[in-house]
């Protein structure tokens, strides 16, 4: 009971072979240990000298959240707004800090974005408010506050929903 098999607990390993058998979908906390429980649970079918099963359904969060959306969008139970993809919404979050007033001044636009759009993630994820006496604190605080405001516009106007919202 107390083996390891390929690095996971074997007592994990068996929960997740008795959940994913009868057609359950197993939950991970990333893509890396989704993949892991996939690979293991493959290996173990072969250690018990399977050649075939049914694969397993084994997602990370936002797997399982894009998975349910997807479902959502085929039952047409109402008007949705568009999910945007991290790409799309990468490109977004470029597009506002490069044409704000921060942006001639700014070396690496790309990576600023990058780092706003994990920010707006995490205040989501945290449901921490947006509020402008909040965000006067530093010069990138209050850039960061605009281009907030700026990507909500879009979102808005656009009928957009970005990853960061998608468990509401």
């Amino acid at each position: 009971v107390g083996q390891a098999f390929r690095g996971l607990p074997y007592l994990m390993l068996q929960k997740v072979t008795q959940a994913v058998e009868p057609g359950a979908t197993v939950v991970a906390a990333s893509q890396r240990l989704a993949r892991v429980l996939t690979e293991s649970y493959t290996s173990q079918q072969r250690l018990q000298g399977r050649s075939v099963w049914k694969s397993p359904v084994i997602l990370p969060w936002g797997g399982l959240l894009n998975r349910l959306w997807r479902e959502a969008l085929l039952t047409g139970s109402g008007p949705f707004p568009i999910l945007l993809n991290p790409t799309q919404e990468l490109a977004v979050w470029e597009d506002i800090v490069r044409n704000s007033p921060e942006g001639p001044d700014l070396l690496q636009i790309p990576e600023t974005a990058r780092k706003a759009m994990e920010a707006w993630e995490l205040i989501h994820a945290y449901r921490l408010p947006v509020h402008s006496g909040k965000f006067n604190l530093t010069d990138d605080c209050t850039a960061f506050y605009a281009w907030a405001r700026e990507f909500e516009r879009r979102r808005h106007t656009h009928g957009w929903l970005e990853q960061a919202r998608l468990p509401d």
